[in-house]
């Protein structure tokens, strides 16, 4: 006896601990076998007719790494400006693994697995499959860009990952800062919170860019410092250009378009900072003057005099 096909099509299975679904190519999944956190996006998509169209171009993962109030948003304005929405994609989460990569669509034979009632079996077909290659001369067509800064400074400095770093100047950094901080704390500005703040957050500076930048030594990353950013927005803009897309020549009139559409507020000077006095920034800059020196930052002073004749 021929049964009849419409009759199968919304057939639904009573079997104890299975997801009902009635779709005829329904797959069963076991409700158990989702603990797996990693597979509950793959295990929870059980009709493969309801996933989302592949994507045209293949992403290629950038992880941005900054250092508080060094320009991120700045760059990224700057990005959106230049690229079209196919090219390039910014995320602001922070990744706890820093591998923001979708999970791929299960392959026919994990979907057997989970209709046989086997899906506890997915994560060691997880682990055996291979992780998208991301070596400098596999440049894909299109660029997702994450958000970091490392607080903990316990990110791994994966050399697999291209990575682009900015930075800006340690005190001048502090200083904008120390705003951000006292509002989303919730502090009342004192000269003793200032001197307690500034002495660990140039610590943190310190070891963030030795980290990042100095002793780093990696060979798939681009480094921005605020300053040249804000000084020359259009030569910083084709470094990171060249840097995602080292085969491509990069257009200058969409460079010029990007900056033209882009208000750039004149950054904050030391001496107009309320707890400025020099000799005491100047003790502060002195304990991170070798750094300052190999990045080829300029002083506070310095800065402080380039903006006033601007």
């Amino acid at each position: 006896m021929v049964e009849d096909s419409s009759a199968c099509e919304h057939r639904v299975s009573r079997r104890p601990g299975c997801a009902k679904v009635t779709s005829s190519l329904a797959l069963w999944v076991p409700v158990q076998s989702r603990s797996e956190a990693q597979w509950r996006a793959s295990s929870t998509i059980v009709n493969p007719g309801s996933r989302p169209p592949t994507p045209k171009k293949p992403m290629r993962y950038y992880r941005g790494v900054s250092f508080p109030r060094s320009g991120h948003h700045l760059l990224i304005r700057l990005l959106e400006g230049y690229f079209v929405e196919a090219d390039f994609k910014y995320t602001p989460k922070f990744e706890r693994d820093d591998r923001p990569h979708p999970l791929p669509p299960p392959t026919l034979g994990e979907r057997l697995l989970v209709r046989l009632g086997l899906a506890r079996r997915l994560p060691a077909l997880a682990s055996s499959r291979p992780e998208p290659e991301l070596t400098a001369d596999r440049v894909r067509s299109a660029v997702i860009l994450s958000k970091n800064h490392d607080f903990g400074l316990s990110m791994v400095n994966d050399y697999a990952i291209p990575t682009l770093v900015q930075y800006r100047s340690p005190l001048l950094a502090s200083i904008s800062n120390y705003f951000l901080f006292m509002k989303q704390m919730g502090l009342d500005d004192t000269r003793s919170l200032w001197d307690q703040y500034v002495v660990k957050h140039l610590s943190f500076w310190k070891s963030f860019v030795r980290k990042w930048v100095l002793d780093g030594d990696h060979p798939m990353s681009c480094h921005v410092a605020y300053e040249d950013l804000v000084d020359q927005p259009g030569t910083a803009l084709e470094r990171v250009v060249r840097f995602f897309f080292p085969d491509r020549e990069p257009q200058r009139t969409q460079i010029e378009s990007a900056c033209s559409s882009l208000e750039i507020i004149a950054p904050r000077r030391a001496h107009d900072f309320q707890h400025f006095d020099p000799e005491s920034f100047s003790r502060l800059e002195a304990t991170v003057a070798t750094e300052m020196r190999e990045l080829g930052l300029a002083s506070f002073r310095h800065l402080d005099a380039t903006e006033a004749t601007l």
